[in-house]
């Protein structure tokens, strides 16, 4: 079973690229944004573009699918790898052995119906198994991570655990016993300005090519967990997957939002209920599509996201309605 890249940011230098160089750095971005790539095809396809174009300059930051970071660099048509380091704070003066492979199955003793119902909100949450629960990796926000933590370590009687766990842009060593929580951020030691640039994406973004009908486009978007946990359901209940649903959101409220004129006064009370914790997840829409939620959200000034979730929320009764197979 093949490990993709669970996520990649790529600065081509885009305003510094001559036309010609940027005419063709539309697509190459399509290529190796793409979600299906493993890092061996990623690094393949980044040396075979180098190879045939010296004068591209490239700096990618790659999590590997193994939840190990990798920074690579193009200059001259070669292409150079670097796997990225971390150390936890109060401890940069050494190296650490850090358990990315880890997670942490504890027993719960007590409040155990209360910490399953914590967990169910979170989207990697994997289930329990009566009172033995496997805590997520990935949280919306430090502060409930540290919620989730304190309570499981009141919760349990015994064991000691180990594990990597990670929010939106940090990472953190958690050592778990019973009554202590010991949580420490992670620190980039390997260029950690050029890692930082390229996490927070600050660098010229390549513009992107115009969409085919015939095409599916993958798109990452952010949702209120909540929210995408609604969407999780009736993905479920409909034996569909979440693109097709999103899908059939839109097509249920294109027009409506067509319609609508100010994002502000008409767009963000719609979105008012819901919980401000975001999760990332990467959808599917046909080209056409595509273009069109591009087109609303350029229009009404706002992002892909925004306009998507408006679209669930204008067609949640209508989903709904739709039977069960």
């Amino acid at each position: 079973m093949p490990y993709y890249v669970t996520m990649s940011r790529i600065d081509w230098h885009y305003d510094q690229a001559t036309p010609e160089l940027q005419a063709i750095l539309p697509a190459a971005n399509l290529n190796l944004s793409s979600g299906n790539h493993t890092a061996q095809t990623f690094e393949e396809q980044l040396r075979k573009l180098a190879a045939e174009r010296r004068d591209l300059v490239v700096d990618a930051l790659v999590e590997d699918g193994f939840r190990g970071y990798w920074l690579y660099a193009a200059r001259d048509g070669k292409v150079s790898a670097i796997e990225v380091e971390e150390r936890p704070e109060g401890a940069l003066d050494q190296e650490v052995s850090l358990p990315f492979d880890d997670m942490a199955t504890v027993t719960l003793i007590r409040q155990a119906d209360e910490i399953r119902s914590m967990l169910e909100e979170r989207s990697d949450f994997e289930g329990a198994d009566g009172d033995e629960v496997t805590l997520p990796l990935g949280y919306a926000a430090e502060a409930s991570m540290r919620e989730v933590l304190h309570c499981i370590v009141n919760a349990i009687d015994e064991g000691e655990h180990r594990f990597v766990a990670e929010t939106a842009n940090d990472r953190f060593l958690v050592e778990l016993q019973p009554g202590t929580a010991s949580v420490r951020r992670l620190v980039v030691v390997t260029e950690p300005d050029l890692f930082a640039r390229l996490l927070n994406e600050k660098f010229a973004r390549v513009p992107q090519p115009a969409p085919r009908a015939d095409e599916k486009r993958e798109q990452a978007l952010y949702w209120p967990e909540d929210m995408l946990q609604a969407v999780r359901d009736e993905a479920r209940r409909l034996d569909a997957s979440l693109s097709a649903v999103v899908q059939k959101a839109w097509k249920a409220s294109r027009a409506k939002i067509a319609e609508i004129e100010h994002e502000d006064e008409e767009l963000s009370p719609l979105l008012r209920d819901f919980s401000k914790a975001k999760a990332k997840q990467t959808l599917f829409f046909p080209g056409d599509m595509f273009a069109e939620i591009c087109d609303q959200a350029a229009r009404l000034d706002t992002s892909m996201s925004f306009v998507v979730q408006v679209a669930w929320v204008l067609a949640r009764a209508a989903i709904a309605a739709l039977p069960t197979p």
